[in-house]
């Protein structure tokens, strides 16, 4: 025979206290926004039905308890029966309540409290009715059968509106600071005043200063109102609002506020905070979404999946207005953010104001200047070697240099490639090389010249020159063959200083060498000296040594010297060695005294005679490598033929056959007799000048030896101290050596009719290890 049991489900009512009233939420702070909630609500509802009052929610917290009072609608024996004290029912889901825009309905408020707190004291007057009620619940004795009473009391003794006091189990586990901060992100855009132990709640408002107001957006999905407002230096300050919002043709409730100061964006019904909506900006746009349509989570931890992509996708067709109403300015160009959206949602129009760099320029053109019909004069360099852009040139087409910052390059390319402008290759490449029967004679003479130029000068050999069509336009190119171990210098036939020299060669032939080592050392040396082996600049400074005869100097540091009583003074204290001591007074014989006056200051014509009309002053080549940042060891000027007695050189004309210098100071004659040999290398030059010193230190190709120049002034360097490396364009005649003066030190060295130029001198040279 068959048995039935029948058995009840049971509940917990400590365990699910827990679990309702404190696991639910993720601090116990959260017992605070629930009952502000409730407050909030019920002055929303009492709105519907009494206009006229003035509403406030007050908040006391001491280390026992916790007092929140508001003058809402306030409840009734019935309510506190059946919704406040009964868990999962709440009175405000009915027409009233959500025609009043409230904001909870989970109904589960009132056990949030028990969380944290051991006693709940309800006080409470509905408006509208002449009885007030009193009720208190015990946590211990929330499982007792009819454990809650409710009072029932005149409506006079309590005012209409609800009073909560909530006596905390842990004493000070709450306090007043720690309320504030927590509450801030719920209640700081709600219009009700709210008090904390009297002191009034901070608000935020959404008003801005408006540039944009009342702007109508139609779309398939919504239409809205957009107020714009924004900065005009970065990091740009931007803020928006939408109002005014149907979406798929419902009217709704509310609006979004944006803007680039908050970085995260917090879901609110109507002002009350609810939880943050976890949702991209392109923009990194933070702020509000204030709607009654948004639901949130039990536990706030979110709101809804529908409630979230509602927001998203309002959130992208705001961000697409505002991409077109920043397209239309020109700032737009330097706003990051901008640039990144329109990289990943790319269209013609949006790109018209952002620039792009003119290779090999300090210039940059809006891509809204090139279109269909004028892209043939346009080409771009993606990824192009900096090398070869310093040489494209020549070409009637505006080159323009992709940029290397990811968004922006992304944007150009596109719109270059729709409005078809072609691309350049990477690589350069000689389209076609001229054989010795293809070339005319003088263009033969003027190669054969050349090599002979370098082979003699910079002692090289084993290359070629040869004439051929180059592509990008190039007059030059040199290439290098590993295996060989030999570079080949390529030559347009249309370069026009080749064609120059053709012409020099016919109606001067004494200036043509001179023009030809110019040519080599300002043109063709910074290209193929990179290419020289290592080995025969070694070769080249072994040689040079031993015809010269060079002997190696004592040289001591800095930091050692001092007058000769002074070394002398050091020697007896055993300071420093006997070897020191030698070092030093030989370095003392090397040291002299140097006059200029104003009679030795001269023009530079009258050492380099054709330095005004020389053709290298317009040639694009010379002119480019001007431009060219990388500072290489630089063979000297050599004027071997010219005699002078003049220790300064002046000219107003700026020109690459001197790298632009236009003053330039003869070195001392013992400097030139015992290192001459060291100038007639290529070699690098720095200067530093300060106070009463001026130092100039000159490094030889292979870095192996470094000479340095050093002038103690009687007269001091007024207003200037600096330092900085030059193009070494160092000038030989006869008997004297010139070096440039810097920029900086032109109006020092600029002597007057009386004025003499006293200082004293001292070089040396350093071999490095």
């Amino acid at each position: 025979m068959s048995e039935t049991l029948y058995v009840s489900m049971e509940f917990d009512a400590k365990q699910m206290i827990r679990i309702l009233g404190n696991d639910l939420y993720d601090s116990p702070l959260a017992m605070l926004r629930e009952n502000v909630q409730n407050a909030y609500d019920a002055i929303l509802e009492r709105k519907q039905v009494d206009s006229a009052f003035e509403p406030v929610i007050n908040i006391n917290i001491s280390d026992t308890q916790i007092i929140i009072e508001d003058n809402g609608i306030g409840m009734n024996d019935d309510i506190l029966t059946n919704n406040y004290w009964k868990a999962g029912n709440s009175g405000k889901n009915n027409a009233q309540a959500l025609a009043a825009g409230v904001v909870g309905h989970f109904g589960i408020g009132a056990l949030a409290n028990f969380g944290v707190c051991t006693k709940l004291e309800i006080l409470t007057h509905r408006y509208g009715e002449n009885k007030s009620f009193e009720s208190e619940a015990l946590r211990d004795k929330l499982n007792v059968k009819e454990s809650i009473p409710i009072v029932t009391r005149n409506g006079n003794d309590i005012p209409v509106g609800t009073r909560v006091v909530a006596t905390l189990e842990c004493q000070g586990s709450i306090n007043a600071d720690s309320a504030i901060n927590y509450l801030r992100q719920y209640i700081e855009y709600i219009e009700i005043p709210v008090y904390v132990n009297g002191m009034k709640f901070p608000k935020k408002t959404t008003s801005f200063e408006r540039k944009i107001s009342g702007l109508q957006i139609t779309s398939s999905a919504y239409s809205y109102k957009l107020d714009i407002g924004y900065g005009n230096s970065f990091p740009l300050q931007v803020y928006i609002k939408a109002y005014d919002i149907n979406s798929y043709g419902t009217r709704l409730k509310g609006y979004i506020y944006l803007n680039s100061s908050e970085k995260s964006l917090m879901g609110l019904r109507n002002g009350f905070g609810l939880s943050n909506i976890n949702v991209l900006s392109e923009y990194d746009f933070g702020g509000v979404a204030n709607f009654d349509c948004l639901v949130p989570t039990a536990g706030r931890e979110a709101v809804s999946r529908e409630s979230t992509q509602f927001v998203y996708s309002l959130l992208q067709s705001i961000e697409k207005k505002w991409t077109e109403v920043m397209s239309k300015e020109l700032i737009c160009d330097k706003y990051s953010e901008f640039l990144k959206y329109v990289a990943n949602h790319f269209e013609l129009n949006l790109a018209s104001h952002i620039k792009i760099k003119v290779a090999n320029e300090d210039k940059f053109i809006e891509l809204g200047d090139i279109t269909l019909e004028n892209s043939g004069n346009y080409k771009y360099a993606d990824g192009v070697d900096a090398t070869v852009l310093t040489k494209f040139q020549n070409s009637s087409e505006t080159i323009l240099s992709i940029s290397d910052n990811a968004f922006r390059k992304r944007i150009q390319r596109t719109y270059l490639q729709y409005v078809k402008v072609v691309s350049i290759p990477n690589e350069i490449q000689v389209i076609r090389e001229y054989s010795s029967k293809e070339i005319s004679i003088d263009h033969f003479f003027v190669l054969n010249e050349l090599k002979s130029i370098i082979e003699d000068d910079y002692y090289v050999k084993g290359f070629d020159i040869k004439l051929a069509d180059i592509s990008h336009y190039l007059n030059v190119f040199v290439t290098h063959d590993l295996d060989k171990g030999s570079f080949c210098i390529y030559i347009s036939p249309n370069n026009n200083d080749v064609n120059r020299l053709v012409t020099i060669r016919k109606d001067n032939y004494r200036l043509f060498t001179p023009m030809a080592k110019d040519f080599v050392r300002v043109v063709l040396y910074q290209q193929f000296s990179a290419f020289i082996p290592k080995g025969v600049k070694e070769r080249t400074d072994y040689i040079t040594r031993v015809l010269h005869n060079i002997k190696d100097e004592y040289v001591i540091p800095y930091d050692m010297m001092g007058t000769m009583d002074e070394m002398i003074s050091k020697l007896r204290a055993n300071e420093i060695s006997p070897e020191d001591f030698v070092k030093f007074a030989r370095i003392e014989r090397n040291k002299h005294q140097q006059t200029i006056n104003k009679s030795q200051v001269g023009d530079v014509s009258e050492v380099i005679t054709n330095i005004e009309t020389n053709a290298l002053n317009k040639s694009i080549d010379a002119l480019n490598s001007l431009g060219d940042y990388d500072i290489l060891p630089m063979p000297p000027i050599m004027c071997l033929d010219v005699d002078t007695k003049l220790r300064i050189l002046k000219t107003d004309t700026m020109t690459p056959v001197l790298q632009n210098n236009q003053m330039f100071m003869a070195l001392t004659d013992r400097m030139v007799k015992q290192k001459r040999i060291f100038f007639s290398a290529p070699h690098t030059t720095r200067i530093i000048w300060s106070m009463h010193r001026l130092i100039y230190i000159f490094t030889d190709a292979c870095g192996k030896n470094t000479l340095y120049y050093d002038l103690e002034l009687t007269r001091k360097i007024p207003n200037s101290t600096g330092g900085k490396t030059i193009r070494s364009t160092t000038i030989i005649t006869k008997d004297k050596i010139f070096v440039p003066i810097v920029p900086d030190l032109y109006e020092y060295f600029n002597l007057n009719m009386d004025e003499k130029l006293k200082f004293y001198v001292h070089f040396d040279e350093v071999e490095s290890m």
